[in-house]
């Protein structure tokens, strides 16, 4: 079977057990296949990429009460264990669709001028993209690939966040003190949330908490985090950063982990990644705090991925990404690390599901796609120009 071609391997087992084995290309969203009758048939439909089996996508009993050997029709909804994600191409206002099973461009989407911050928002399959040169969120339909609204938000807007359990998306606006708010059923604005500082640059949404955390930098405290209560949508406190408080300045990326309630904050100054309890909504001082991080300056951006507890650092200065430990709350050194990726690694994103994260990489105008179990790159997809922010919708 060539390389590039995805198997789709339905078993079925039961009394003069029958193997069906088909391959596909492209990958169907659905396939119906004719199963022998009989009393009970166990199935399992399993995916395999490139020669190597992945998450089983189905599985299941059917019974059955057809006469024997008349045909069961059996009709199976694929699941893309690989998903797909989304690139905001800053240079070239548009934002590439990648296969995720087969790390393809499928799909290359106008959208307003100078896309940056994007996010999927899985209850709605619409993604949404803040276009920061004219003061835009455009919303896409993630089925057919094209923009059903564009929203007026807030001056320069920047980075954006979705709570799935609310069912809200924020918008920090670089150029203005607050966070614009969209109802993510509806997809109109809200009433925006007022916030201590401007140059909002990234946002951590905590869905368990229900709080948002609004990244600023080079303000006049050297930045600072705005912690939002998402059920009144105001802002709780805001945690300015400085060397003696937080240890860092110029905070940028904030990587939330629900499982322990902390924050992740890097900095584009120092090497180090500071720590907020969510708890309490302070940072954490004292021995190893904060986090010493091989990035050094420019670091850019956080990710964390839940299955291996690592958070991902990428330096758009070094073309690398740091890992961290997040049980241990240190830096993993020895060989591979931190991990060689393209040229300026601008922001990246977790799949959880296959456990891949993707790179951005601003100047090599492509994505880097790093195994989640291995911390090895395994492959690049060429996207836009100036690609900054990567959306994964598992």
């Amino acid at each position: 079977m060539p390389s590039d071609i995805a198997r789709l391997t339905l078993i079925v087992s039961g009394p003069g057990m029958n193997t069906i084995e088909i391959d596909y290309e492209p990958l169907p969203t659905s396939i119906t296949i004719e199963v022998p009758a009989g009393d009970n048939r166990q199935f399992e439909l399993l995916t395999y990429v490139m020669g190597e089996s992945a998450f089983p996508a189905y599985r299941g009993t059917v019974t059955s009460d057809l006469v024997v050997g008349q045909p069961l029709s059996l009709h199976v909804v694929m699941v893309f264990v690989g998903g797909r994600f989304f690139v905001s191409n800053t240079g070239s206002n548009t934002v590439s669709v990648i296969d995720g099973v087969r790390n393809t461009v499928i799909a290359t989407i106008p959208v307003g001028s100078g896309p940056r911050g994007i996010v999927v928002n899985p209850n709605t399959n619409r993604a949404y993209v803040a276009n920061q040169n004219d003061n835009t969120v455009s919303v896409i339909d993630t089925e057919s690939y094209t923009v059903t609204k564009t929203l007026s938000v807030g001056g320069a807007p920047w980075a954006i966040g979705v709570n799935p359990v609310t069912n809200k998306i924020y918008v920090a606006n670089y150029g203005d003190s607050f966070v614009s708010v969209i109802n993510g059923v509806t997809d109109t604005l809200i009433t925006p949330v007022t916030i201590t500082e401007t140059e909002g640059i990234r946002i951590g949404v905590n869905p368990v908490t229900n709080k948002i955390y609004v990244v600023t930098e080079y303000t006049p405290s050297e930045g600072s985090v705005s912690v939002i209560n998402g059920a009144t949508d105001t802002e709780i406190v805001s945690l300015i950063v400085s060397l003696g408080a937080a240890g860092i300045i110029y905070p940028i990326g904030a990587g939330v982990v629900t499982s322990t309630n902390r924050i992740y904050v890097a900095s584009s100054s120092d090497n180090a990644v500071a720590v907020i309890d969510g708890a309490t909504d302070s940072w954490i001082t004292g021995a190893g705090y904060p986090i010493t991080c091989s990035g050094g300056d420019y670091n850019n951006d956080v990710a964390v991925n839940p299955n291996t507890n690592r958070l991902y650092v990428p330096s758009d200065g070094n073309d690398i990404v740091a890992v961290i430990d997040v049980t241990a709350e240190v830096e993993i050194t020895g060989p591979g690390y931190p991990i060689a990726v393209g040229n300026e690694p601008f922001a990246l994103a977790v799949n959880p599901v296959s456990n891949r994260i993707f790179v951005a990489n601003w100047l090599g105008g492509n994505v880097s796609i790093i195994d989640g179990l291995t911390d090895q790159v395994i492959g690049s997809v060429a996207v836009g120009t100036n690609p900054s922010f990567v959306a994964v919708f598992p």
